[in-house]
C-alpha cells in the first residue's frame, strides 16, 4: 500500500489461497506455493500486516496451474466387422488439461510388440484394412500439451468371417466306369473355420 495507507510499521504480508487448507505469511513481495493440483483454478488475496494487525484483503486474483498428462480413457468398446472395427471411448476422468488428441493402438499380438497407431481427435474412430476372422487387441490413450497419459485396459476383439479362397491341389481319379475319387487341400486363405465343401 501507499505510505499514507500503511498505518504503522510493516511486519509481513498474509497470503490466502482459496482451495487449499493452509495460508502463508512472508516479508518478501514474492512467494512460491507448492503442492497445488494440476490444471486447477485458484483465487489469491493478500493482506498487509503492521503492528496494529492485518489490513483489508486485496482484490482477488485468479490463476490456473499448468497442464499435466491425462489419465486413461474409459468405457472402451470395439465393434468389429469383416475387415474393419469401430473403436469408441469416453474421455479420461482426469483430463488434467485440454485433450488435444487420442492415440488408438491395435495389434494382432497381445504384447503389442508389433502394432499400429491411429491418431484421432474424436471419441470414435474406424480401424480399416483388417484381416477377416482374426483376433485384434486394442488400447487407447489421451494427450494434453504435457504429453500422453497411460493406455487404457486392453480390449480383445475378433473380426468376422469372410468367404474362403478356393481349395488347392484338386485331383480326380477314376475308380471304375461309375466311380471317381476326388481329393483336395484346404484353401490357403480360410477367413474363418471351414464348415463344409460343396462339390459340383
Amino acid at each position: 500500500p501507499l505510505c499514507e495507507l500503511r498505518g504503522g510499521t510493516f511486519l509481513s504480508y498474509d497470503i490466502f489461497v482459496q482451495g487449499i487448507t493452509r495460508n502463508f505469511s512472508t516479508t518478501d513481495n514474492i512467494i512460491q506455493v507448492d503442492g497445488l493440483d494440476v490444471w486447477k483454478l485458484y483465487v489469491v488475496q493478500i493482506a498487509y500486516v503492521n503492528s496494529v494487525g492485518s489490513g483489508p484483503l486485496s482484490a482477488a486474483q485468479q490463476f490456473r496451474t499448468g497442464e499435466g498428462v491425462p489419465s486413461s480413457p474409459i468405457d472402451i468398446t470395439v465393434t468389429a466387422s469383416i475387415t474393419s472395427a469401430v473403436v469408441s471411448f469416453s474421455p479420461p476422468n482426469q483430463a488434467n488439461g485440454i485433450i488435444i488428441n487420442y492415440d488408438v493402438a491395435y495389434s494382432q499380438k497381445q504384447d503389442f510388440s508389433e502394432s499400429l497407431q491411429k491418431p484421432t481427435t474424436s471419441q470414435s474412430t474406424s480401424l480399416t484394412d483388417l484381416s477377416p476372422a482374426t483376433v485384434y487387441y486394442v488400447k487407447v490413450r489421451a494427450r494434453t500439451n504435457a504429453g500422453y497419459g497411460s493406455y487404457s485396459n486392453v480390449i480383445r476383439t475378433v473380426t468376422l468371417d469372410d468367404y474362403p479362397g478356393p481349395p488347392n491341389q484338386l485331383t480326380a481319379t477314376g475308380r471304375n466306369e461309375t466311380c471317381i475319387s476326388i481329393s483336395w487341400q484346404q484353401p490357403n486363405v480360410t477367413n474363418g473355420v471351414i464348415l463344409e465343401y460343396l462339390i459340383k
